[in-house]
């Protein structure tokens, strides 16, 4: 038996780059995966290339709507959630008197709004032994010339985590 047999779980942005690896390994760990992301034809080719049993949601982290879907979605196909792996991200490298609000929005929603809504969303989709994995980088505590608005919001996805582990720890107790 495989060591996530039976388990599902969730990636954002698991069509490319550390979500999709990640699904990748869930998924030849006997897991159910779930990969939500913005563009269609790379979810396409990543549930392809996904060795068991998985689907794909297309939807923007971004979108309050677009999470109540994937959610909605995943437990009507597959039931009760086992793994939420919030990782879908984006950076824009620009000094900081050129950070523009557009820029600074997209790079706030993407980076915390979306992993705070994830999670808010998922958990009460999840079995009480679930898991809410987040994905965040070495910007969240160290200072990158350029990266000002996502090491913010990276620092705040840390924050997060912390506050969630003990705010969510009697659910999982």
């Amino acid at each position: 038996m495989k060591k996530l047999e039976g388990k599902v779980a969730v990636v954002t942005g698991g069509n490319s780059g550390i979500g999709f690896s990640v699904a990748k390994m869930f998924s030849d760990h006997g897991a159910k995966v779930v990969i939500f992301g913005r563009n269609a034809e790379s979810l396409k080719d990543a549930d392809i290339a996904l060795a068991g049993e998985s689907m794909f949601i297309k939807g923007d982290v971004c979108s309050q709507e677009d999470l109540e879907t994937l959610f909605r979605k995943t437990r009507n196909h597959f039931g009760t959630i086992d793994i939420v792996v919030a990782n879908a991200g984006g950076a824009i490298m620009q000094p900081f008197l050129e950070v523009t609000e557009e820029d600074f929005n997209y790079q706030s929603d993407v980076n915390f709004k979306g992993v705070f809504f994830t999670l808010q969303k998922a958990v009460p989709c999840m079995n009480d032994s679930g898991a809410a994995i987040i994905v965040s980088s070495s910007a969240n505590c160290r200072a990158v010339p350029g990266m000002s608005v996502y090491g913010s919001a990276k620092a705040a996805v840390r924050a997060l985590a912390r506050t969630l582990t003990q705010e969510l720890a009697p659910r999982y107790v």
